[in-house]
């Protein structure tokens, strides 16, 4: 069966600005539930990070993350970036929050964030 996106097409732009940056990345096009797809190239690849874009929609009306990005959070213990649309960050470093309730998973994230720290440029808070 033939897909409307050829798979070329989804994947070129992205992957040449990735080109483009210097950075080397690989492209893989698959038709399926968009969660389980996700989740499994995660768990596949073993990635350090994924980081996916939320538009937001739910029954909520936008006030949590979409299904697709609900699943894949609840479907995998890599850590997840989740973007959604807005003004990009304008300072060099980025002032970061990192939620705490003094529960192991918090602690987990802060530790992620203080070893990853670079992420969010020379000098964050």
């Amino acid at each position: 069966m033939h897909h409307p996106l050829a798979p070329v097409s989804v994947l070129k732009p992205a992957l040449k600005r990735l080109a483009d940056a210097g950075v080397s990345a690989r492209g893989r096009f698959e038709v399926g539930s968009p969660a389980a797809v996700v989740s499994g190239a995660a768990t596949q690849g073993h990635p350090d990070l994924v980081v996916m874009g939320s538009r937001g929609h739910s029954a909520l009306g936008g006030l949590v993350f979409g299904s697709v990005t609900q699943a894949v959070l609840a479907a995998g213990c890599t850590p997840l970036l989740v973007l959604r649309a807005g003004p990009v960050p304008k300072g060099e470093s980025l002032r970061v929050a990192v939620a705490i309730d003094g529960s192991r998973h918090s602690l987990a994230a802060v530790r992620y964030v203080l070893e990853h720290r670079a992420l969010f440029g020379p000098a964050p808070s």
